[in-house]
């Protein structure tokens, strides 16, 4: 998942999270991830994800592996429209 520059920080990647994670919340899934710079990783982090392991690709720059365990707030089939705000 990717925001163009022009448009991050209306949202827009965070109303695509949001109902994803949403789905994985629904059928009791982890969701896993690939965080390739300190600001994704902080805007993943915003949204329960945890590091759970860092690599270094050679001459390139640092990976954060992410998990986020589901959500017990919801019941299985509740599925919400994205508000695409936090």
């Amino acid at each position: 998942m990717g925001t163009r520059p022009d448009r991050q920080g209306q949202g827009v990647g965070t109303a695509l999270m949001v109902a994803g994670l949403r789905w994985c919340d629904d059928d009791g899934l982890p969701a896993f991830l690939d965080a390739s710079s300190t600001l994704s990783r902080d805007f993943y982090q915003r949204h329960g994800f945890r590091v759970v392991d860092t690599f270094e690709l050679p001459n390139g720059p640092p990976f954060w592996q992410m998990r986020r365990a589901p959500s017990d707030g919801r019941s299985k089939g509740e599925r919400q429209p994205a508000t695409g705000r936090d």
